[in-house]
């Protein structure tokens, strides 16, 4: 986690000035962990599992293929597919 200071300086023509900083904390990327890439056969069903780390949590999950939400997905390809989330 980084931070900066930011600050501004207001001045006005009667020469009196005001003054007032911020501080924005940059956090982290969270990372993500899928596991390792299965193989099923037609027909079965298996769930996709996604684990999120690093950050700031709590973490959502957004899947594709076709578009869903949570950590799990669960899926039944007739072909070779891939995920992304």
């Amino acid at each position: 986690m980084n931070t900066t200071i930011y600050t501004v300086t207001v001045s006005e023509t009667g020469g009196c000035t005001g003054i007032k900083s911020i501080t924005v904390t940059v956090n982290p990327r969270p990372t993500v962990d899928a596991g390792v890439n299965p193989g099923i056969c037609i027909g079965q069903t298996i769930i996709l599992t996604a684990n999120g780390s690093g950050g700031t949590g709590p973490y959502t999950y957004a899947w594709n293929n076709p578009a869903s939400s949570g950590p799990t997905k669960q899926v039944s390809p007739s072909t070779t597919s891939t995920y992304n989330v």
